[in-house]
């Protein structure tokens, strides 16, 4: 509930009634079960609270912003990992106790409006701001610019969203033939079906292809064995875009942010890849490259400055993939490249001693785990007595988590 003063109060018990007497804020989150509330805050009291703090730990909140004038209340059941008991989690609302279910909240973004002490008042976001103003920000595709214009975008962000940043990726598409270009949205890890929201040239998934949104500085990548991608029709006939959009966000005081690919160059080379203890490259489901490849580092810093005299008012930059992103499990054991060796080397680490217990810690954890070893995890502890045993079996995988910080 947000107060006079702006702040954000949450309260937890277990008797309701009185906690909405005696407090003026707009929710109350029961976290009993049905048993407990039944038999009385004193009862309750004397019950397992063991298995009523698994219960809050398993909270799930919808994700919106909740306008308390329209919420009543909120329900969600399922058996708790503390017990097997089912419980409610509720959201009341001081002016009435009617129930409704999470699909018919209502969510105000921009503006909405609060009871405090009987009193009904307007109030904006910004108003739970303290010190300096949060980054709020929205990533917009270009597909999405060329599809609904810039004003309609960035009157949407500011009015109904309340964002104060966005970020806009350099690439311009346009519908494709099908099996020309790539497939949108992509599966999600390889799997699971995705359709856009909003659509695209009218449709919720669809091939489309792609160009840069600028013609870019060949010279600027003079260091590297890889070259930008080469500008098409599309960046002729679109390109401009991007810019204006830039431009027409930065005049309405929002930040602007180019999101960029990690380290994804065209023509990716094997001895520039990640790769694990053993010096095989991983499955993976993301072919980005090893940040320590001198060849990548040349491709990357080209390409920031590249863009960066296109588009030199940009904010800032928003990386997509910044590491390396571990779909799998394999993924989340690079990078054990020879370039990454020899920036260990000068940087003070023992890369032999490393290789060989986090490939140790890797042949472990594919052969070796048993049900005891995984009843732990499962447990309300999370394994965190056996993470610091196979911390203290494989004592260098800490110091290859610190070379990778």
């Amino acid at each position: 509930a947000v107060t006079s003063e702006g702040v954000l109060v949450v309260l937890i018990g277990d008797d309701v009634e009185e906690v909405r007497r005696s407090h003026p804020v707009a929710f109350v989150v029961d976290l009993a079960s049905p048993q407990q509330r039944a038999a009385g805050p004193k009862q309750a009291e004397r019950q397992d609270r063991h298995q009523r703090i698994h219960c809050s730990r398993d909270a799930v909140l919808p994700d919106t912003a909740l306008s308390p004038t329209h919420v009543s209340a909120a329900r969600h059941v399922r058996p708790s990992r503390g017990g097997n008991i089912s419980w409610d989690l509720r959201f009341i609302n001081i002016k009435n106790d009617n129930h409704v279910t999470p699909s018919s909240v209502d969510v105000s973004v921009g503006s909405a409006r609060r009871h405090h002490a009987g009193q009904q008042q307007d109030w904006r976001w910004d108003q739970m701001r303290s010190g300096d103003e949060r980054l709020f920000g929205i990533t917009v595709l270009a597909d999405f610019v060329l599809n609904e214009g810039i004003d309609g975008i960035l009157d949407n962000i500011t009015e109904r969203a309340g964002a104060n940043a966005i970020a806009v990726n350099p690439i311009v598409t346009a519908e494709a033939a099908e099996g020309e270009g790539s497939w949108q949205p992509p599966a999600d890890a390889g799997s699971s079906p995705r359709v856009f929201d909003r659509p695209l040239w009218g449709k919720t998934s669809l091939w489309v292809r792609s160009g840069p949104s600028y013609q870019p500085n060949e010279a600027l990548y003079s260091a590297s064995r890889y070259k930008p991608k080469q500008p098409n029709d599309l960046t002729e006939s679109h390109g401009s875009l991007v810019g204006a959009f830039i431009d027409a966000a930065l005049e309405r005081g929002i930040k602007v942010y180019l999101q960029i690919p990690s380290i994804t160059p065209s023509g990716l080379q094997d001895d520039d890849r990640p790769r694990l203890p053993n010096g095989e490259i991983p499955d993976r489901m993301a072919d980005t490259g090893s940040l320590a490849s001198p060849a990548n580092r040349a491709y990357a810093g080209a390409f920031i400055l590249d863009l960066l005299e296109m588009y030199p008012n940009v904010t800032g930059f928003r990386p997509d993939w910044p590491e390396y992103p571990c779909y799998k499990l394999p993924e989340a054991f690079q990078d054990f490249n020879d370039h990454v060796a020899r920036w260990a080397a000068d940087n003070g680490f023992d890369f032999g001693l490393i290789q060989q217990d986090v490939g140790r810690f890797y042949s472990y954890l594919h052969g070796n785990l048993t049900n005891t070893d995984l009843e732990e995890f499962a447990d309300v502890e999370r394994g965190k007595w056996a993470q610091t045993r196979l911390l203290r079996q494989f004592p260098n995988v800490y110091a290859w988590l610190r070379l990778k910080r």
